[in-house]
């Protein structure tokens, strides 16, 4: 049976039915209804910002197109009034497409829309950078005014046996006689669910888990000196570019240290990523100064301009106690500039 949403206002200790907008008006709910959501995604959920709308995909034009705080795309998908079945298979198309996505293609998708860098739009909406983007399983949220039993039978058979992050929201449009309008929202997956997907089940993954991924590409020891970092830092296992700790710092992503070789790290070795930008702003330093003695310490493997991170290389356990303790000088710094070391063969 699909839900049905009922309202109710309290006459006189009496309950008195508020019934929907005449049918005259709801297109005019529908037509509207994107426009709010587009402009006010907490309605949506909350710690959404929206990037991209209409959004051109391979299968046709995707609604709207979300990111939340992890840096994880949301697929949000409007059906004028009753959504069918057809519409979640429609939906996880739009979501598969946006996981073959490239970070740089879906920043640019982004950028179109924003008329600005996601960087920066990420930066003002949720009060620190953009680490990275988890374009691998997209959330998907299918929104109507009505859906059909089929449609929320498959919305939470999808969520609770195969642990997608996929829900459906119903919204209905009332006015009162006052003439003032309410909008009012309900969700076909339990709260419960949906966190559970999205904070456990997608990002959260056991230390054991990681650990054992370090050991088996002969890291472990880098890995167990490089963890030395939640001594200064909070420790954060996830499953972010195939498994990897995050490290925070005074609110701020501030590097991470990947289990696995995503980046290529031959046996034995392990790659750690730094947000030099963060780095910047919490020690008051020059991020070309950091930058430097980065690279002049540890073995280059990539850049990322925009984001303001880089990517290096440990290749021994030394090499990670000497990671550890320039993080740690660097977090515990005070007013004196950093000396910048020599390159080394």
């Amino acid at each position: 049976m699909a839900s049905v949403l009922r309202v109710w206002r309290v006459e006189d200790n009496r309950l008195a039915e508020i019934a929907e907008l005449p049918a005259d008006q709801q297109g005019l709910l529908e037509e509207r209804l994107e426009d709010w959501l587009a402009s006010q995604p907490e309605a949506i959920q909350d710690n959404l910002l929206i990037i991209g709308r209409q959004v051109s995909t391979a299968s046709g034009p995707l609604d709207l197109l979300g990111l939340t705080v992890d840096g994880k795309p949301v697929v949000i998908e409007l059906k004028r009034d009753r959504a069918p079945r057809v519409t979640v298979a429609q939906a996880i198309d739009y979501a598969s497409w946006i996981a073959t996505q490239t970070p740089e293609e879906v920043k640019a998708i982004a950028a179109r829309y924003l008329e600005r860098t996601l960087d920066e739009a990420f930066l003002e909406k949720f009060g620190q950078p953009l680490s990275d983007l988890q374009l691998n399983a997209p959330s998907i949220l299918v929104i109507a005014s009505r859906l059909d039993a089929s449609t929320e039978r498959m919305l939470q058979y999808l969520s609770r046996q195969y642990g997608m992050s996929i829900d459906g929201l119903i919204f209905r449009h009332v006015q009162l006689p006052s003439g003032e309008q309410i909008l009012i929202r309900t969700s076909v997956v339990s709260e419960e669910v949906i966190a559970g997907t999205r904070t456990g089940e997608t990002y959260s993954v056991p230390v054991e888990t990681l650990v054992a991924q370090a050991r088996d590409r002969g890291a472990i020891s880098q890995l167990n000196v490089l963890r030395r970092l939640s001594d200064f830092l909070s420790e954060d296992p996830t499953r972010s570019y195939g498994g990897s700790f995050r490290y925070w710092g005074n609110g701020r992503m501030l590097c991470g240290v990947n289990a696995v070789a995503n980046w290529g790290a031959p046996q034995g070795t392990i790659d750690v990523w730094v947000s030099h930008g963060s780095w910047a702003q919490t020690t008051g330093l020059a991020e070309e100064t950091l930058v430097e003695e980065l690279r002049s310490n540890f073995e280059f493997v990539k850049q990322y301009d925009g984001a303001h991170q880089m990517i290096l290389r440990i290749k021994s356990k030394e090499e990670a106690e000497r990671f550890v303790e320039l993080l740690q000088r660097w977090f515990g710094r005070e007013a004196e500039p950093i000396e910048i070391n020599e390159p080394h063969d």
